[in-house]
């Protein structure tokens, strides 16, 4: 990873900008060997840890990361986000939000 992609991490006094390199080669392995055995190339994760643990930190930093390299990313915080009865509606949110700067005619995509 170069620096100019690492400047998110400047704060991380846990080392976690070493466990999102870890995770980002572990999530794109996972992905290439479900692709190669022709099933669905997806892959869901949890992140587990207590109140204050530095998960909103980590995943921020691991979406930066991930987002400089050239892939999607569509992140929700669900303490920020989450505002409806059905959380469907944050991930349909952040989806929205990820794919539409490659929406040509949105008003197309809205009526759709």
């Amino acid at each position: 990873m170069s620096t100019a992609t690492a400047d998110h991490w400047v704060n991380d006094r846990l080392g976690r900008k070493n466990d999102a390199e870890f995770l980002y080669n572990f999530l794109v392995g996972q992905y290439q060997k479900r692709l190669a055995d022709g099933r669905t190339a997806s892959y869901v994760l949890n992140v587990d840890s207590e109140w204050g643990g530095g998960k909103t930190f980590f995943l921020e930093g691991l979406a930066a990361d991930i987002k400089s390299r050239g892939h999607l990313v569509a992140s929700i915080n669900a303490w920020r986000d989450d505002h409806a009865q059905d959380p469907y509606v944050a991930i349909m949110a952040a989806i929205d939000d990820a794919f539409a700067p490659y929406i040509r005619d949105p008003g197309r995509v809205r009526k759709a």
